[in-house]
């Protein structure tokens, strides 16, 4: 009894360890995001940044 749990444990962490590994690695290379990349760091630019204020204020980005 106490071996299958010893094993379940380890096989869990096994593949919780590759599953983080994974999500960390998918994570450093961008998050396959790229299409919201327009060379400014991860994510949106500097003037998608500008468009997403402009929306929450309801002006346009030339107003802003």
């Amino acid at each position: 009894m106490k071996k299958k749990v010893i094993a379940a444990l380890v096989v869990g962490s096994l593949i919780t360890g590759t599953l983080a590994w994974y999500a960390t690695s998918v994570y450093a290379r961008g998050g396959g995001r790229h299409e919201l990349n327009s060379g400014f760091g991860r994510g949106y630019g500097y003037t998608e940044m500008l468009q997403v204020k402009a929306d929450i204020l309801e002006i346009t980005v030339e107003e802003l």
